[in-house]
Parts: C-alpha cells; sequence; structure tokens
C-alpha cells in the first residue's frame, strides 16, 4: 500500500499558515508529500524547504492566477495541482491550517489497509473540530462544517472542488466514503492571534472576490474584534498534535474570544432545534456516506454524538 500526501501554500509566514507541521503531523502515514507553493515572495520557500528537510517531501512551485480568485477557486486549482502529482493508492490531503493527532495514525493506517481492496470504497471522512480565537477554545456552531473527505483514492478522476473543501468527480458526483476510523482533523485557521489573523483576513477575503473594493469593506473595523463570542464556544483541555505544541507554547495566552456575541434568536433556535432532531439543515456534503460499511475495528456509520464538542 503506497500513501500519498498532498497540499500547497502561498505566503505561509506572512499569514502565519502552520504549513510544515501539517505536513509533518501526517508524514509518518505517507510514503511521499507533494507539496505546492505558489508564488511566495516572503521566504516561504526557503522556510518550507528548511522545516521539511526530508526525502519523501517534494516542494513544487507554481504560479498563482488572479483571474481565479472569485469563488475560491484557485484553492482548488492548486490542490489539483498538487493530486496531479500524487502517485499510489490512497491521497491523503492536510491543508495548510490543520493537523493530524498522532494517536490516530494507528487506527488510520489500519483503515486505509482495511478498504484497500474495496473499490467502491473512494475515500475517508474524518471528524472536524475547529479552533477559535486561540488554542484553548474551539467552537461548535452550525456555520463550522462537522465533517470532510481528507483521504481520497487515487487514479480513479477525482479532482478537489469548488474552493477546496472537499472532493469530486469531473461530472460533479461525489465519492462514496466511510468514516476514517474516529480520526478528527484540527483546524487552526482562526486560532491566531488578533494581530496576525487581521493580515490574514484580507488575504483571505480576496480568494474569494475580485472586487478589492468589497473586500475592504467586509473587514473587520478597526478597534473591534475579530473574533465573535457565541455560546457554542467550549475550552479545549486536550492535548495538539505533537508538530504543533511548540507553536501552541509560544504563542500569547488568550482567553477566548472577547468580541459581541453573534448569536442572534433566530440562530440560537435553529441550533436547538437541529441539535434535539440530529439534523444540520443546508449542511454541505461533498460525499456519500457509505453507512453499512464497517472498518477493521467495527466503527459504525455516525460514530460520534451530533450535539456532544469533541472530547479532550
Amino acid at each position: 500500500m503506497k500513501v500519498c500526501g498532498f497540499s500547497f501554500v502561498r505566503n505561509a509566514l506572512a499569514n502565519d499558515y502552520p504549513v510544515v507541521e501539517a505536513v509533518k503531523s501526517v508524514l509518518a502515514l505517507c510514503d511521499e508529500f507533494q507539496l505546492v507553493v505558489a508564488d511566495s515572495t516572503n521566504g516561504t520557500l526557503d522556510y518550507l524547504r528548511a522545516g521539511l528537510d526530508d526525502p519523501r517531501v517534494v516542494i513544487t512551485e507554481a504560479p498563482w492566477d488572479d483571474s481565479a480568485r472569485t469563488g475560491g477557486r484557485i484553492l482548488a486549482r492548486l490542490t489539483n495541482v498538487a493530486l496531479a502529482r500524487s502517485s499510489g493508492d490512497w491521497g491523503l490531503y492536510i491543508q495548510a491550517d490543520e493537523a493530524v493527532h498522532e494517536r490516530y495514525h494507528p487506527a488510520l493506517r489500519a483503515c486505509l489497509e482495511h478498504h484497500l481492496g474495496d473499490p467502491e470504497v473512494q475515500g475517508l471522512l474524518f471528524r472536524f473540530r475547529h479552533f477559535y480565537g486561540g488554542y484553548r477554545t474551539i467552537h461548535t456552531g452550525r456555520k463550522w462544517y462537522r465533517r470532510e473527505v481528507r483521504v481520497i483514492r487515487l487514479g480513479i478522476g477525482l479532482e478537489s472542488w469548488g474552493d477546496a473543501m472537499g472532493f469530486r468527480f469531473p461530472d460533479g458526483k461525489k465519492p462514496k466514503v466511510v468514516w476514517a476510523a474516529d480520526a478528527e482533523v484540527f483546524h487552526y485557521g482562526w486560532a491566531r492571534p488578533e494581530r496576525t489573523f487581521r493580515a490574514k483576513q484580507r488575504s483571505f477575503a480576496r480568494l474569494y472576490s475580485s472586487d478589492d473594493a468589497l473586500v475592504e469593506s467586509r473587514l473587520t473595523a478597526p478597534g473591534e474584534s475579530v473574533y465573535r463570542n457565541s455560546r457554542y464556544i467550549v475550552p479545549f483541555t486536550g492535548t495538539h498534535p505533537a508538530p504543533m505544541r511548540p507553536r501552541v507554547a509560544a504563542a500569547e495566552e488568550s482567553g477566548g474570544p472577547s468580541g459581541p456575541f453573534a448569536d442572534t434568536p433566530g440562530r440560537r433556535a435553529l441550533e436547538a432545534v437541529e441539535r434535539r432532531l440530529r439534523v444540520r439543515f443546508g449542511e454541505p456534503r461533498n460525499f456519500r456516506l457509505l453507512g453499512k460499511k464497517r472498518g477493521p475495528d467495527g466503527f459504525p456509520a455516525e460514530p460520534f454524538p451530533f450535539d456532544a464538542p469533541p472530547t479532550a
């Protein structure tokens, strides 16, 4: 069995992406890793070559196309550059602000081996935990996606879709997937300190619109916290993936979001209904879950409670 990791990044230093930590968090599972670096002028390339000095990691430069900004299409395009360079049985995708805890590695490898000979299984589905306002708080509200595909079977035509959140076939058909054992992806995109997140906020907004005036109008006003409060922000008391721990230890202590509460009465009512019915209305699903498939340890189709925050 051959597993190839793949990802892309641009301006990792300016935007404070923990991409070195992201790659290292899954490298033990990979026989090789394809990392595409889009046009970066802030020392990103040297930083990556020094931080990822491993023969398994192949770093490739690629152009950045501003004409593909609308809707985040440029993200999928660059992901597909890395995907096209990947070979083997499985492709393990990790974004530049994500990580996988090493405690999940044994179960993940067993899951990959278990489903290797079953062509109906086209990918693995991971649960997500979203750090928000720091490394000690996570957001469990409905605006945050609960699950997404991060492993795909290579050589069957799957490609990155939309803004690189998931994968589809060229005709738009969704992949058939099973749960990636009990594994979770830690998402750190909203864990940055306020001062560094403001810079990232502008560059991220420009990925979805070519109208720079509109982008500026949507930025958080000076003096206003970029992190809105919410009743669905809960403490995190567990451990972070090993590659992330030095970054977490060096980060400024944060008590969590300090901005005004963003929960409207309507949103609170909708959240309450969804949690009671155990559904999420309008939730994106970039996959078809094979509910009757079981992994090597018999993981059920929906192994996690809907309304509980991720465990420590």
